[in-house]
């Protein structure tokens, strides 16, 4: 079955073209979102010699059609979970890059790349400004506390102590 584009004329009569989007592409649709594929190249993929289609044709099937908009959202979202999934497992195995890449993201208070500025000021009669840099470097962290500690961190069975920040609270 084909959705027609409807325009409502003055007197309720229906005009316009019929749209482009059938059913039958649900499948598909949701395929070549679980590739993580975007817009354009879904509809690249689902054009052909006769039938035409271009990423806005996608964008508004997406706003006015709830299945389709559903099969990009499954697919995608398929895509995001077998990515994270990826990620742990690598992380789990000791891949260093890959555990500071999760901890950062799950553990962004405790665990993160921006530096802490810490800012105190003077006021005299140029008004100087004085600043001291606090940088947690994560690799050292890692290096500190090692790779399996960061893999039961990683696993919710290890307990985050950060010897730096308490070193730079005073404690």
């Amino acid at each position: 079955m084909k959705h027609k584009r409807t325009i409502k004329h003055h007197n309720n009569i229906r005009v316009g073209r019929p749209t482009k989007y059938n059913k039958e592409m649900l499948p598909n649709v949701e395929k070549y979102a679980k590739l993580s594929l975007t817009n354009k190249e879904i509809a690249l993929l689902l054009s052909n010699d006769t039938l035409k289609i271009k990423a806005t044709d996608i964008d508004s099937w997406m706003r006015r059609i709830p299945e389709f908009a559903d099969a990009i959202k499954k697919g995608r979202a398929k895509a995001k979970k077998s990515v994270i999934s990826s990620l742990y497992n690598t992380a789990l195995q000791g891949n260093v890059t890959a555990i500071i890449f999760w901890l950062c993201n799950r553990y962004p208070q405790e665990w993160s790349n921006v530096n802490r500025i810490e800012q105190t000021s003077k006021i005299d009669i140029n008004a100087k400004v004085e600043t001291k840099k606090i940088s947690l470097d994560l690799f050292s962290v890692i290096n500190q506390i090692g790779v399996e500690k960061a893999k039961e961190i990683l696993e919710g069975k290890g307990k985050l102590e950060n010897k730096k920040e308490k070193e730079c609270q005073g404690g």
